[in-house]
C-alpha cells in the first residue's frame, strides 16, 4: 500500500526469505484419549464449544457467531462470526457452509 501510494518506491518485504536450514514448527495433535480428557471436567455448555474447536476445526468467532437454526442434527451451517465484538462473516469464503460435527 505504501509503494502504491508513492510512501516507498520498493517494497522491503520482497527481500525476506526462508532460508532452507531454517527449523521448521513442529505441530502437535491430541490424541483421542487427550481429547476425551478435555472433555471429562467441563460443563455440557463448555464441552460444546470444545468439540466446535476441536474436532470440527472451527475457529471461535465462528463458534461464537453461531445461533441456534445453524446447529443441525449432523452439521453446523456458518453464516457469520464475531469479530473485535461485532457480527461479521466468516474469515474466508471457504468457512462459510456446513461443518460436519457429531454433537452426541
Amino acid at each position: 500500500m505504501a509503494v502504491n501510494e508513492g510512501f516507498i518506491l520498493r517494497n522491503p518485504a520482497e527481500l525476506l526469505y526462508i532460508p532452507r536450514e531454517a527449523k521448521r514448527p513442529e505441530h502437535t495433535s491430541m490424541n483421542l484419549e487427550e481429547v476425551h480428557k478435555c472433555f471429562l471436567p467441563v460443563e455440557l455448555r463448555e464441552r460444546l464449544i470444545l468439540k466446535f474447536a476441536i474436532l470440527a476445526g472451527l475457529r471461535p468467532g465462528e463458534i461464537f457467531g453461531l445461533k441456534w437454526g445453524h446447529i443441525l442434527g449432523t452439521h453446523v451451517h456458518i453464516q457469520q462470526r464475531v469479530y473485535r465484538g461485532e457480527i461479521d462473516t466468516p474469515k474466508t469464503s471457504n468457512s462459510v457452509g456446513k461443518q460436519r460435527c457429531r454433537l452426541d
